[in-house]
């Protein structure tokens, strides 16, 4: 949608990352709107410690910007390529600790009554830590919605329309709604369940084509013999986690790491 600019705030010692908006993407309305929905989603959910804050928005003519929270680190997708590059993969332990981080962003969105929509390792940034653990923060509301929205007007992730969203990481009910119900937050406690799945398998559960992948999400079981060395109780949670209805997963973020934590 634009560019990220790393900047100084000139007014507080603090760097600060800089996105801003193309201005022919400005003229078009859904976009305005997904903007200014997830402004006001940010300034709902407040500061963080698993959350990219937005500190402001910007405008100045045709020109929009929003500053938001510089955090030094790289998706998880990049660190997951860079660690497959070289042979080597997440501990059970850091993978289950980079998930909990998020579950515990996930229940707090979900506490304003917000699900995000759009989970996957590109929207989580990490850093490595001295004792070789990471710190986790969620990122890019711009496809999610409030559970109180008006779903004719928010409803982007329609299949025939083309709507956003990461096919490899897609609750069933986000590809067939008549099937599986609506978008909930057992539908990001589904998506929450991909990454751990790729964490500790070294892949997501359903590869291939998009039709591939759409009818693994519908109707398939992930394959859990993949995840070899993983405590069998912790993959009996993530079977949890993932399954098809949203009714027999987790129906909260909290439930999941709950579960984990014990």
């Amino acid at each position: 949608m634009g560019n990220v600019y790393l900047a100084e705030d000139l007014q507080l010692p603090r760097q600060v990352a800089i996105k801003t908006i193309r201005p022919e993407l400005i003229e078009n309305e859904e976009v305005r709107k997904r903007i200014e929905r997830e402004c006001r989603m940010h300034a709902r959910i407040g500061v963080h410690p698993h959350i990219i804050a937005l500190y402001d928005q910007l405008v100045d003519g045709k020109n929009l910007s929003l500053i938001m929270e510089y955090f030094e680190g790289v998706t998880l997708a990049d660190r997951l390529a860079s660690l497959r590059k070289a042979g080597r993969h997440l501990s059970v332990q850091q993978a289950v600790n980079i998930l909990l981080q998020l579950l515990d962003a996930l229940s707090c969105i979900h506490r304003e009554g917000i699900i995000h929509r759009d989970i996957k390792p590109s929207n989580l940034l990490v850093r490595t830590q001295e004792d070789g653990s990471y710190l986790a923060k969620l990122m890019d509301f711009g496809i999610a919605r409030s559970e109180s929205e008006d779903s004719d007007l928010t409803r982007l992730t329609v299949l025939d329309a083309g709507g956003p969203g990461t096919p490899a990481y897609m609750a069933p009910e986000r590809i067939d709604c008549k099937t599986f119900g609506d978008i909930c937050p057992a539908t990001d406690v589904y998506a929450a369940g991909v990454i751990l799945y790729e964490m500790l398998a070294h892949e997501p559960p359903f590869l291939g084509t998009i039709t591939e992948i759409f009818s693994g999400h519908l109707t398939q079981p992930p394959d859990l013999d993949k995840l070899r060395g993983v405590p069998e109780r912790i993959v009996q949670i993530l079977d949890t986690a993932l399954q098809k209805h949203p009714e027999k997963r987790f129906g909260e973020a909290k439930l999941f790491a709950e579960a984990l934590e014990k």
